[in-house]
């Protein structure tokens, strides 16, 4: 795999193309502005701290590729899909924290199947790579760190969800972590950089195309979860997932793990 410039035209292109569907799309101005610049800029930062640390995050060796990795990517899909047309039937309210917890619970126990979808399929957990070096760590540590100081400059410390969702309850945040960790945080990184870009990796697409693929998919899943109640045009809403999606598929790319992945993925959506 040759070594990927830290300016890439078509990268920004990609990229520029998301972040003015996700911004100008403000339907009845329900989703704040200044939310939206937050996101766009949590990313962009994000990818310049990924390049800047691009030697400490690399990690020598293939990333994990395997035509029958789609099998278990769909599976899991439809499962996810089918909890969210539940949530939207039946009216359930993500705002509040017990049916949230109570929801993402109930999914994680129909996502206990995959293990047994890729037994089916002989594909082994065990194949995609979950080591991560302390160099690595600590890259990635610094990158949430830039990040949490983006949201803090940018919202003040309400910007922050420990002060603005739970309260300044470090039981609250902890528990709802736990359960981040395991759905979306393991489920969501295995099914789309793990699964997804395993599928994509086979048919010897480029790189930089299979993350932007990645990235897109990822970004459309989440449409039922947020964006639904805009009607077909809030696909474009779902821009904002997808340039998320494509911060963690960089880190894939560089890493080689999962690993650093669902720990960057924990923070956004916890911090």
């Amino acid at each position: 795999m040759s070594k990927r410039s830290i300016i890439d035209i078509k990268e920004i292109a990609f990229i520029t193309c998301l972040s003015l569907c996700y911004m100008f799309f403000n339907f009845n101005n329900s989703y704040d502005v200044r939310g939206k610049a937050m996101l766009i800029s949590i990313v962009m930062v994000s990818l310049l701290a990924i390049k800047l640390l691009r030697k400490q995050l690399e990690q020598e060796g293939k990333i994990y590729s395997n035509k029958k990795a789609i099998y278990p990517f769909i599976a899991q899909f439809l499962i996810v899909l089918a909890m969210n047309l539940y949530r939207i039937i039946y009216k359930v309210n993500l705002g509040d924290k017990t049916e949230s917890i109570l929801s993402k619970l109930l999914v994680i126990l129909f996502l206990g199947t995959i293990p047994f979808v890729c037994y089916l399929f002989g594909i082994k957990m065990s194949s995609f790579k979950w080591k991560i070096s302390l160099k690595q760590i600590i890259a990635i540590l610094v990158v949430c760190i830039v990040c949490g100081g983006i949201m803090f400059l940018l919202s003040g410390k309400y910007g922050l969800r420990y002060y603005s969702s739970y309260n300044e309850n470090t039981l609250t945040l902890v528990i709802n972590a736990a359960v981040i960790f395991i759905y979306p945080g393991f489920f969501e990184e295995i099914a789309y950089r793990g699964f997804l870009m395993s599928a994509l990796l086979s048919y010897n697409l480029d790189i930089k195309k299979i993350n932007m693929i990645q990235a897109v998919v990822f970004g459309l899943t989440h449409f039922s979860s947020y964006y639904s109640d805009f009607g077909y045009m809030g696909i474009f809403l779902t821009g904002g997932q997808a340039l998320l999606g494509y911060v963690l598929g960089e880190i894939y790319i560089r890493t080689k793990s999962l690993t650093p992945c669902i720990m960057f993925h924990v923070f956004v959506d916890v911090i």
